[in-house]
């Protein structure tokens, strides 16, 4: 069962109809919703461990998936791999196990592209210095999908942006 996310607002009982109060759920911005997604994916990544006394590999993967009706991603590929075919693969099967994208906010459609921008580091520090550009990066493309759909245009060109790490 999906439990919609968001803000619920009330309107005041209407004495024409009785003393009925009707309840919306206030839906996600694409901000939130990728923040959301975002965090259920850091959960669900896991960072492969080296073999024998090899360092752990890091970079920055980007997979590309749709969102099914199911509330799944399909059509799951790497669009811009990390060099490391281990952590490439680590990504793509997180991205895979991925769950609970619905409800999907104003702006993104069930069949639409979305990009998961992944980030698998050694130590803190290398973390933080990946993510730190990537997160601006992925809020400043959100922001705009979400400025052009408060504008005359009904849809945007841009694939909207999720941002994990581990």
């Amino acid at each position: 069962m999906l439990t919609p996310v968001g803000t619920a607002a009330a309107r005041s009982p209407d004495p024409a109809a009785g003393n009925a109060i009707t309840v919306t759920a206030g839906h996600e911005t694409i901000s939130q919703w990728s923040g959301r997604v975002g965090r259920k994916l850091d959960a669900g990544i896991e960072y492969p461990r080296p073999i024998g006394a090899a360092d752990y590999d890091q970079g920055i993967v980007r997979v590309s998936f749709q969102c099914t009706d199911a509330g799944v991603p399909g059509n799951v590929t790497l669009s811009h791999g990390s060099g490391s075919r281990t952590i490439d693969r680590a990504a793509l099967r997180a991205v895979h196990r991925l769950s609970g994208l619905h409800p999907l906010p104003e702006g993104i459609a069930t069949g639409q592209k979305v990009e998961a921008w992944v980030v698998l580091a050694r130590d803190d520090r290398s973390r933080s210095q990946m993510i730190a550009s990537l997160r601006h990066d992925a809020e400043v493309a959100n922001a705009a999908i979400t400025q052009r759909l408060s504008g005359d245009r009904l849809a945007s060109t841009q694939d909207p942006i999720i941002v994990a790490s581990r």
